[in-house]
């Protein structure tokens, strides 16, 4: 596994040097695409559910999915995400006012680097907790037990799903969401704390069109047991200019 990320990273590090010396038209793509694949990966576009291909441009509403021994990378421009095997990602449609970019992360792990921008414009949601980035390199695991954010650079601001607790995670420090209490944030590492959303257990939780973890299709057969509403609430980051 380790042998697969590095050579994920040597290519993936060739080809972002062959983009950011493309022209300017060439360089900020605005569609995601499909850039490596390993073992079972499968694109749900639509319902119709065919094999990942390499070089295949991804739409909102897309979802990719990775099997036992599947293995995915997706890119846009610099940006990148590297999918584990048993994971599923949903491409979110743009909210209208705002253009945020979002993805719904229902299982697996996935490590994503993000460009870094003068305004937060990339969210990713999971069943359990809401994660808002600048411009940075993190991973975020999602299982039956929840789900937790580590940052490996710059920062990210990861909330519950009614936005009542927040908390900056950075280098060093892991926050958490477990299934069984979705109101309390965890962070571990440097200054620990544990944060409790103020709000009752059902306020915020409305259904959003596009993220729906019992409305997407499993197409590797794995059957998941989280059955809740996958809303995130995405604030802007506090800190100034990284």
């Amino acid at each position: 596994m380790r042998i697969f990320l590095n050579l994920l990273r040597t290519s993936l590090a060739g080809a972002l040097a062959s983009i950011l010396l493309a022209s300017p038209a060439q360089a900020s793509p605005k569609v995601w695409e499909v850039s490596e694949r390993s073992g079972e990966v499968s694109i749900d576009a639509g319902g119709v559910v065919a094999p990942a291909e390499r070089g295949l441009v991804l739409n909102p509403g897309d979802v990719v999915e990775t099997g036992e021994v599947g293995r995915a990378v997706i890119v846009r421009g610099a940006e990148y995400v590297i999918l584990g095997p048993k994971s599923r990602i949903k491409i979110s449609v743009p909210n209208a006012a705002d253009q945020k970019t979002q993805i719904f992360q229902a299982f697996g792990s996935a490590e994503y680097k993000i460009e870094k921008k003068e305004t937060v414009n990339f969210g990713v949601n999971t069943p359990y907790l809401a994660a808002v980035v600048k411009g940075t390199t993190f991973n975020v695991t999602v299982s039956d037990t929840g789900a937790r954010v580590q940052v490996t650079e710059g920062k990210v601001e990861v909330s519950t799903l009614d936005g009542g607790a927040s908390d900056l995670i950075v280098p060093g420090r892991i926050a958490r969401v477990d299934a069984g209490d979705r109101q309390l944030l965890v962070v571990l590492g440097a200054d620990a704390k544990t944060i409790r959303s103020p709000y009752p257990a059902e306020a915020g939780l409305e259904t959003p069109s596009d993220a729906s973890s019992e409305g997407m299709s499993n197409t590797t057969g794995r059957s998941s047991s989280s059955k809740v509403n996958p809303v995130g609430v995405f604030k802007p980051l506090t800190t100034g200019k990284q």
